[in-house]
């Protein structure tokens, strides 16, 4: 402080050097100063060279001006023309001065002159830096409309330093001042970009952040995702691919961006299109430091992306493998959880050869045992190729797979089949005896298929395994044993009540394997004989059905049951009649088989040759006297069925043996619209050849020409509408051409034939019909232009427009009208038109129509529509009508006009609107 005071006096000295002054007088300037007569003592700086001079330690006046921290005389010196950015040789220029010694007046002054805030001492330490670390006023001071657009040598604002400082709070007062933030230093870089040049740290995500709401202009590039969300004040915002904000600076490793997200509430459980939240993308990119600050912030440890994959589940990179698990599995992840594949973490770890170290942390963790790797070997299976017996009876007792195929589809179970040291006994436990391999099989069909010896078989039995268990084809013990002949091993299972009926995916059972080959005799015993499967068949049902008739001889002669019945209540006849077996036939009814037996349905053994399309097994039945008309409880005969099923040759077969086309089952419907279901035409023509009546109706009469139409099938409709009514109606009016208007042209066509004079038995015609049928314009004018007539009354005295207007069915009236239809014509003994019906409901939309194509049209009697509306019609309507410009002078027969009508009507008001 004495030097510079020293330095100040010495300064004024200097500056007064080239003037012609005394001693007195110079001494009268230092007691000025030193009398603090700052403003005598001004008026002796004369020129800028003098005020800029520098004593032996490089001071200027002004620095000497600014330790004084007298702001007047301060702004004097700058205004006289003081350099404010002289450095003394301590390299600190007079507002350094004035920062180290709290000289805040004088430091207000030189920023307010705008000197260099930037500038650094010799420790490379800013001025800035060093007044705001150094005391809050300086904020007010430094921050302020005069420094916020300086700009130091790099190009570099206030803005720019606070960043690269890290100073969040000179950031934040600075921005209240509203200044722009969006200036580049020389080498292009924002104060934003400066920030998310390192995203790494939160401060600077902070800062980036405050920048961007403050207005600063987005820089894009790697960190764009983050402007984006500040911008859109939504930290959770979905971006391409269904990612957050959170996700992209977890994959990339912005960590500080990752903590602002958190502190400002990201949704943690946001999933991209992948299904990923931000925990699965820092487990997949081994960010280790978002792992844990995501589980500290309570993400779902267990979430699950769209494969079903927990965060655990992904392949985390090895160098952050360990540090993650442990992490995971300390936040309670689910280390048996399994992905869609049904993977689960230790088929991850299999997958990328994951250490011991981290192995062992997952089993402790309960991770399954029954885990195979890219070759499909489990724990187990290399427990036994080392022949480790503890460890075998180890994993076996903690579940593991006995099943569980390698990539040779070699399984733990064959491996120690064969074996005769202990292990397979150690291996098979009441737990796994009866599991099942891939294949469905147990270890019991294993062990004989495999050719195991009977003390094995024995073994499995006795502790339990499921004798009549099959595999993924439908194979038993039994059907192995019998199609091997392993009798010992067959005669065993039988005495353990084995299932001879249980037949595989081909349809063979051990019975049928056995009567099929010649040395297995040994399956048919007293038991056996009598036995029946789930649906009561017995032995001879199967062999009657597999056309096994010295098998069928065998067992009639060994007691079987001729006429045993299963649950649906046929006999064995109803199988041989399947078959299409005509010598089994034979063999059974010779034998005592009941020809009229019938099943729980009603159905006949006729019946049944026909649903299995047994054309000689039907043959040989007729012969045998069965009668071929007899129906099964639905009414059903055997030829209804074979007409509904379009089994031309069984029909024929039947028809020409006498079964009759007429007779209806319980709806009253005959074999003939059986046949039309049918969709064979050919069918429909044999029906009728042999005398089918198509005018049979059924309960809710309907013929079989209402089903040919409703079926839409041409080639039968042209079959039966020479024999058939297109306008026979059933119980609801439908009539077969009423249906045709639903269907195309063709159809319709098709339907009517030829005769235009056709009616129904209520007089409506063709046009009354469609009408009716609410079908529409279209085909009402096709039927017009076929020469269906369309003024004619049905018996209730209606025209086709007359139901048309009654039903409020305009577009059809249009339609009707446009091609002729008289409005005039009398629909009832009142007296009523189509005309009067549209004044008496004033329906001003048909009236337009009527006038449209009947404004010159009148009655047999000469009334135009304006006579018409003289009796009928109200005022408004009236003159509605004079708006047409329809002619008031024309006279009726009677000679009248329309006025004069009105008159006679006593309607003066009316009567006054028609006078010329």
């Amino acid at each position: 402080m004495k030097k510079l005071g020293f330095v100040f006096f010495s300064a004024i000295i200097l500056l007064l050097a080239g003037c012609s002054t005394t001693k007195a007088e110079k001494t009268s300037i230092q007691a000025l100063i030193k009398q603090g007569k700052i403003d005598e003592a001004k008026s002796f700086f004369l020129t800028k060279s003098d005020i800029n001079e520098q004593d032996e330690e490089g001071n200027t006046v002004l620095h000497a001006a600014a330790l004084m921290n007298d702001e007047d005389l301060v702004t004097f010196l700058i205004i006289k023309g003081a350099n404010k950015e002289i450095k003394n040789y301590e390299s600190q220029t007079p507002l350094m001065v004035a920062i180290d010694n709290d000289c805040f007046e004088s430091a207000r002054a030189l920023t307010q002159a705008k000197a260099d805030i930037f500038v650094q001492d010799a420790e490379g330490i800013s001025a800035i830096e060093k007044a705001l670390n150094k005391n809050e006023v300086y904020y007010d001071i430094l921050i302020n409309e005069y420094t916020v657009n300086l700009k130091d040598d790099n190009g570099e604002t206030i803005i720019h330093y606070f960043v690269k400082a890290k100073n969040e709070k000179a950031l934040s007062y600075a921005l209240k001042k509203e200044i722009d933030v969006d200036v580049s230093d020389n080498n292009n870089n924002t104060p934003l970009s400066i920030a998310l040049s390192d995203p790494t740290d939160v401060i600077n995500a902070r800062m980036a952040n405050d920048l961007l709401i403050a207005g600063a202009r987005e820089i894009g590039g790697k960190t764009s995702y983050f402007e984006d969300a500040v911008l859109s004040r939504n930290y959770s915002l979905t971006m391409e691919d269904g990612q957050t904000p959170l996700h992209i600076a977890i994959s990339r490793k912005h960590n500080g961006i990752v903590k602002f997200l958190l502190d400002n509430e990201a949704d943690l459980e946001a999933q991209d299109l992948n299904g990923s939240t931000p925990l699965h993308e820092a487990c997949r990119y081994g960010n280790v430091e978002a792992v844990r600050d995501l589980l500290e912030a309570r993400a779902n440890v267990n979430s699950q992306d769209s494969l079903c994959k927990t965060p655990l589940l992904l392949i985390i990179p090895e160098q952050a493998r360990l540090e993650i698990y442990k992490l995971l599995i300390e936040y309670k992840a689910d280390v048996n959880h399994k992905d869609m594949y049904g993977d689960t973490i230790l088929h991850t770890a299999a997958m990328i050869n994951m250490n011991t170290d981290i192995l062992e942390i997952l089993f402790e963790a309960g991770a399954d045992v029954n885990i195979r790797n890219k070759k499909g070997n489990t724990a187990l299976a290399t427990s036994i190729e080392h022949n480790l017996k503890n460890q075998l009876e180890f994993f076996v007792n903690h579940g593991a797979d006995i099943h569980a195929e390698d990539s040779n589809h070699i399984t733990p179970f064959t491996r120690v089949l064969m074996s005769n040291d202990g292990l397979f006994e150690a291996m098979i436990n009441s737990s796994n005896i009866n599991s099942v391999d891939s294949e469905g099989n147990t270890p019991l069909l294993i062990a004989i298929q495999k050719n195991a010896d009977i003390e094995k078989i024995k073994y499995l039995i006795a502790l339990g395994s499921n004798i009549n268990a099959r595999n993924r084809d439908g194979n038993s013990a039994l059907y192995f044993a019998v199609k091997e002949n392993k009798k010992e091993i067959g005669v065993l299972l039988l005495e353990k009540d084995a299932n001879i009926f249980s037949a595989n995916t081909q349809n063979v059972s051990p019975l049928k394997l056995a009567l099929t080959t010649s040395k297995n005799n040994w399956l048919i015993n007293s038991n056996t004989i009598k036995a029946t499967d789930g649906s009561g068949n017995t032995a001879l049902h199967y062999c009657s059905e597999w056309n096994l008739l010295d098998s069928v001889e065998y067992l009639v002669q060994k007691g079987a049951l001729i006429n045993a019945r299963n649950a649906n209540g046929q006999t064995p006849l109803f199988s041989a009649a399947k078959s299409d077996d005509t010598e089994i036939i034979k063999a059974l009814i010779s034998k005592g088989a009941d020809i009229n037996a019938r099943d729980n349905l009603g159905s006949s053994p006729l019946h049944n040759a026909v649903r299995w399309n047994s054309l000689n097994a039907a043959a040989e039945l007729i012969n045998s006297g069965l009668d071929p008309d007899r129906p099964n409880i639905a009414g059903k005969t055997p030829l209804a069925e074979a007409a509904i099923e379009g089994n031309y040759k069984m029909a024929e077969l039947l028809l020409s043996n006498g079964a009759s086309p007429n007779i209806y089952d319980s709806q009253g419907r005959t074999a003939l619209v059986d046949g039309i279901k049918g969709g064979q035409s050919s069918m429909v023509t044999l029906l009728l050849n042999y005398g089918a009546n198509p005018q049979i109706q059924d309960m809710n009469g309907r013929t079989p020409f209402h089903e040919a139409v409703e079926t839409e099938n041409l080639q039968i409709i042209k079959i039966l509408s020479s024999k058939s009514n297109p306008v026979s109606r059933d119980k609801e009016g439908t009539t077969p051409l009423s249906i045709a208007f639903k269907k195309n042209s063709e159809i319709m066509n098709a339907v009517l034939g030829n005769d235009v004079n056709l009616t129904d038995s209520d007089g409506n015609t063709p046009i009354h019909i469609a009408v009716s049928a609410k079908s529409g314009s279209k085909i009402l004018t096709t039927l017009i232009k076929k020469g269906y007539p369309f003024d004619t009354r049905n018996s209730s005295g209606y025209t086709p427009l007359a139901l048309a207007v009654i039903n409020n069915e305009t577009d059809a009236a249009n339609t009707l009208l446009e091609n002729g239809a008289s409005p005039f014509a009398e629909i009832n003994n009142r007296g009523d038109t189509v005309l009067t019906l549209a004044f008496k409901e004033k329906n001003n939309e048909m009236l337009g129509y009527i006038i449209k194509y009947s404004a010159a049209k009148s009655d047999i009697k000469g009334n135009t529509i304006l006579h018409y509306a003289a009796r009928y019609a109200d005022i408004e309507t009236v003159k509605r009508l004079l708006k047409f410009n329809l002619d008031k002078d024309t006279v009726n027969l009677a000679g009248e006009t329309p006025y004069q009508t009105a008159i006679n009507w006593k309607h003066p008001a009316i009567a006054e609107l028609l006078k010329n």
